[in-house]
């Protein structure tokens, strides 16, 4: 579901999703989707408190908007989709039920989707 490709549906029971990953492989894809959680999160934490409370960016207004709205995106996929896949990798399976699944399914586009166009009208300004 969240890792795809990852998890499928155990034979046994088709309710339990289960991981297909022997350790060897399991472990540094757990540790670098919890490495890319933490970080991604500080990171965009950052730019979205200092932005706010400091005015720490200086930009003109329509630039400032756009790097919050891209460090907003960013963090909601993060949270939507990679903070489940590390769950998902330490647990070694899915824990997280079938409606978060289908929620975290459809809104994981939805942010890439806003990532990229943030990013594309940035580069647009810019140019």
């Amino acid at each position: 579901c969240v890792c795809v490709g990852l998890l499928a549906m155990s034979p046994a029971n088709d309710s339990s999703l289960e991981v297909l990953l022997n350790d060897s492989q399991i472990v540094p894809l757990a540790m670098w989707t919890i490495l890319v959680t933490i970080l991604g999160t500080l990171g965009n934490g950052l730019v979205i408190y200092s932005s706010i409370r400091y005015n720490a960016i200086e930009m003109d207004k329509v630039s400032l908007l756009l790097v919050q709205n891209l460090a907003v995106a960013d963090f909601l996929y993060i949270l939507s989709n990679i903070f489940p896949s590390a769950v998902s990798c330490v647990a070694r399976r899915y824990v997280l039920g079938k409606v978060y699944c289908f929620i975290s399914a459809q809104t994981s586009f939805t942010y890439a989707e806003v990532n990229i166009l943030t990013v594309l009208t940035i580069a647009l300004i810019g140019y």
